[in-house]
């Protein structure tokens, strides 16, 4: 196996996008390119020059039809209730790679590859004080669910003391059920239906991914390392609500990548 550099991963991720965008097209499912890899989009025209992943979003109903469908020579789709899955969203992977997450506890065989992630978009309630419920009650199964894959020999003593009983009652009740109960609560508020729709799909997206569905009732066309694709009608709305002034650069001090993984080139 060979260590791949920074820039040949983001290669890989690119044609990862290419044909998962491609495929999209062909059988009328919407994606839309999302957070990081939209500000690259919109403010670099391709990545973030200091991140080294691609995002993208799809409504719930799309999200399940590709899950369902995907098919591909060089790449693997690996969905939350597979044995192999670490994460709580989908991820699209190269098979002909391997990618080390320093937090996470793989067993042989079970080991990811270099991938885009795709996070379902989900309609929520209307009422914000019922938003902070939905969004609790998720956020606490998604706890639960990293609790079982993370890597306990990453923490210190402390730490694993900390995490030794939520660990053991995660692992007793299994992320497959864990799953159910979080496509259960996001199944009460259909994408279709409601006027506030959202990504919160993993442990990583806040109160904050909340907006409008008419900020997603439509496509923009933009460029990402010389390729067309798709985002969000409402994208400026969007990206102002996660992120502020987000054609503003940050601080160089902060201009790092906020993964540490390894990626390895199998063959």
């Amino acid at each position: 196996m060979r260590e791949l550099s920074f820039e040949e991963i983001k290669k890989y991720e690119l044609d990862i996008l290419k044909e998962v965008a491609e495929f999209c097209d062909k059988n009328n499912l919407r994606y839309f390119l999302a957070f990081g890899t939209l500000i690259g989009a919109v403010r670099h025209k391709g990545f973030i020059p200091w991140d080294d992943d691609i995002d993208i979003q799809m409504p719930r109903e799309d999200y399940n039809k590709f899950i369902q469908t995907f098919e591909s020579e060089n790449y693997k789709l690996v969905q939350p209730y597979d044995k192999q899955a670490k994460h709580t969203i989908a991820k699209v992977i190269d098979k002909r790679t391997l990618k080390i997450e320093k937090s996470i506890k793989y067993k042989k065989g079970e080991e990811l590859g270099i991938d885009v992630d795709i996070f379902p978009i989900d309609g929520q309630p209307y009422e914000e004080k019922e938003f902070l419920k939905y969004f609790n009650k998720k956020h606490l199964l998604y706890k639960m669910f990293s609790y079982i894959v993370i890597d306990v020999k990453a923490y210190s003593i402390r730490g694993k003391l900390a995490f030794g009983i939520p660990i053991l009652i995660s692992k007793c009740i299994g992320k497959n059920l864990i799953m159910k109960r979080i496509d259960k609560i996001s199944a009460r508020y259909p994408y279709e239906e409601n006027d506030y729709v959202g990504s919160t799909s993993s442990l990583y997206e806040g109160v904050e991914n909340r907006t409008l569905k008419q900020w997603y009732d439509g496509t923009a066309e933009v460029d990402f390392e010389g390729y067309k694709f798709k985002a969000p009608v409402g994208y400026c709305e969007i990206l102002t609500q996660l992120y502020g002034n987000y054609m503003q650069l940050p601080p160089e001090e902060q201009r790092v990548t906020h993964h540490s993984n390894h990626c390895y080139l199998k063959y």
